[in-house]
């Protein structure tokens, strides 16, 4: 028993062995696979605004929504983790921005 009276919440078998550790690993997959497939977008869409290219950039802020949201579920360990790639995200996006102002004029 559990040290009362009344049975566990859960039996033992639900809960297996390094289960914690596999969601904590493809929790961190998750995000960091968003923030590259942004990093890449941000690239190719920085090279068509040098290139004097159109483009629709309406779905950045739902993307980068879903990288914060997916960021904000990991374990303090595993978002250190994953800082350099969001760093190196917002370096592009700045570098976007900067390529978007240099557009305009």
């Amino acid at each position: 028993m559990n040290g009362s009276d009344s049975p566990p919440l859960w039996p033992d078998w639900f809960a297996l062995p390094g289960d914690g550790v596999a969601a904590s690993e493809a929790a961190f997959a998750a995000a960091h696979n968003l923030a590259s497939a942004a990093q890449r977008l941000l690239r190719t869409t920085r090279a068509f605004a040098e290139a004097g290219r159109a483009m629709d950039l309406t779905s950045l802020p739902l993307c980068i929504g879903r990288i914060t949201a997916s960021a904000l579920d990991l374990d303090p360990q595993e978002g250190r983790r994953l800082r350099p790639v969001l760093e190196g995200l917002l370096t592009d996006l700045d570098r976007l921005h900067a390529a978007l102002e240099e557009a305009e004029r």
